[in-house]
């Protein structure tokens, strides 16, 4: 039997809100209202919402197993290898998510200014629908003569989550500038203001370097020719690979994605750790427990994938 706690049914939170009710009844029915019986009626209604809300929250929040399957789905479905991308008018689907039309004009001003040239604008379809509560376009350029990728995106978070993100747990300025370099050895720099996402464990092969959020486009891009200059210096003979159109960015964007995946598939990685680094303070016993099964079913998931895992020999015919 499941010792996790039974959510509200309707007709408790109805019992709540007729508490409410009755205290609307008490001050708003024919005659005067004496102190006691209006104070009885403030308390009621209080008592009466405040129970009805604290209701549906419980009501509709998940468990901690629902947690974890919401999870672990999420988490496999952002780092699945590949991820569809839609190519989009810019301005057009900028306008419709609501995202900050102010921001792409001027990050995109200054980095052509800087000799970078705008090669497309797409969604992230697969992120999109692994978050569906969260979206954005990503703009992306060219330049260095084609040594260095360029991406400007905004966030906008909606639904509930939009709350957590109000609470601090998330990011409230989502508006991000990255410079990315590939090497002929595989490995990636990328340099960002992104730094919530300094918050997710490094992979192995992706060097990173963070600035803070009100960072210029240009302190941005001297420090991402430093980075560079840093890790050709390590080794010598290693050369940044050339893109020329945004097939190009894509194809690299491709390979950085199947790198994170495979980490993120590897016992290397550990869920648990990095949920406590993005949340900044311990887990709570239910979000441990959350975070813990997640962890799990992840475990579970990709053991299932391995080549000589009876599961996957029978799914596939050959037990």
């Amino acid at each position: 039997m499941s010792d996790e706690p039974k959510k509200p049914t309707v007709a408790s939170l109805l019992f709540h809100l007729a508490f409410a009710a009755w205290g609307i009844y008490l001050i708003a029915k024919p005659g005067s209202v004496g102190i006691f019986q209006g104070t009885l009626a403030v308390l009621l209604i209080i008592f009466g919402v405040g129970m009805f809300l604290l209701g549906i929250v419980a009501r509709f929040a998940q468990t901690p197993s629902e947690a974890a399957a919401s999870l672990s789905k999420m988490e496999r479905e952002l780092y699945t290898p590949v991820h569809e991308k839609r190519r989009v008018d810019g301005e057009t689907t900028i306008h419709e998510y609501r995202l900050d039309r102010d921001f792409y004009r001027t990050r995109t001003a200054e980095l052509e200014a800087a000799r970078f040239r705008t090669v497309g604008d797409y969604v992230d379809v697969t992120a999109e629908q692994a978050t569906s509560w969260a979206r954005a376009v990503i703009r992306t350029f060219i330049g260095d003569n084609g040594t260095t990728m360029a991406a400007i995106f905004d966030v906008r978070i909606r639904g509930f989550v939009r709350f957590v993100q109000l609470l601090g747990v998330i990011a409230r300025d989502m508006r991000s500038v990255e410079f990315e370099t590939e090497f002929t050895d595989g490995r990636f720099a990328c340099t960002s203001n992104a730094v919530s996402a300094s918050k997710t464990t490094e992979v192995p092969g992706i060097s990173r370097l963070f600035l803070p959020l009100r960072s210029t486009t240009r302190e941005l891009l001297d420090a991402h020719h430093a980075h560079v200059a840093r890790l050709l210096n390590e080794k010598p003979g290693v050369t940044p690979i050339r893109v020329a159109t945004f097939a190009d960015v894509e194809a690299s964007q491709d390979r950085m994605q199947a790198m994170k995946s495979r980490f993120r598939r590897s016992a290397e990685f550990n869920s648990v750790e990095e949920t406590e680094r993005i949340m900044g303070r311990p887990l709570s016993a239910d979000q441990r427990r959350a975070a813990e099964e997640a962890e799990a079913r992840r475990r579970a998931a990709d053991a299932a994938e391995q080549p000589g895992c009876p599961t996957r020999r029978a799914a596939q015919g050959d037990g």
